[in-house]
C-alpha cells in the first residue's frame, strides 16, 4: 500500500500550448505552407514507392507509401521500419521464409533484415514506417 501519492510532473499546459501555431491565415495560405505532395520515388508496371514525409520535413520519422500491383524488392537500409498494410493483401518473403499479410496488419522489420520482396496479386498498399535516418 502507498503511504502518499505522487504527482507527475508532465510539460505544463502552457508549454505544451506553445508547440501550436496561432497566426491566422487563409486556406490558400495554409495550403500553400503545409500541404505535403507525395513525391514518386520509383515506379513500374508492378509498384509505385512515394515518399510522403522525408527528411525536408522533419528529421523525427520518415514515410513512404508502397502501391503494390505485383512484386516490389526493397533492400534494408541498416534500420528497422514498420510496416502498415492499409488495404489489400499478398505475402512478403524475408531470409527464404514467406508470409502472408492483409489490411490491418503492423509488420516490425529488424535492422539486420537484407531484403523483403512483397507480393500481392490483388493490389495491397503499404505505409513504411521509419525512424530517423
Amino acid at each position: 500500500m502507498l503511504n502518499s501519492l505522487h504527482k507527475i510532473e508532465g510539460v505544463g499546459e502552457e508549454n505544451m500550448l506553445k508547440c501550436f501555431h496561432y497566426d491566422g491565415c487563409s486556406f490558400e495560405q495554409a495550403i500553400k505552407r503545409w500541404k505535403i505532395i507525395p513525391g514518386v520515388i520509383d515506379s513500374s508496371d508492378s509498384y509505385t514507392l512515394r515518399t510522403i514525409i522525408n527528411e525536408s520535413h522533419t528529421n523525427c520519422f520518415a514515410l513512404r507509401e508502397l502501391d503494390l500491383f505485383g512484386e516490389y524488392e526493397m533492400r534494408g537500409n541498416g534500420s528497422f521500419f514498420v510496416g502498415v498494410i492499409y488495404s489489400g493483401e499478398g505475402n512478403m518473403s524475408v531470409e527464404g521464409e514467406t508470409y502472408s499479410f492483409t489490411q490491418g496488419d503492423e509488420i516490425f522489420f529488424l535492422a539486420a533484415i537484407e531484403r523483403v520482396t512483397f507480393k500481392s496479386e490483388l493490389g495491397a498498399r503499404i505505409f513504411l514506417c521509419y525512424p530517423p535516418l
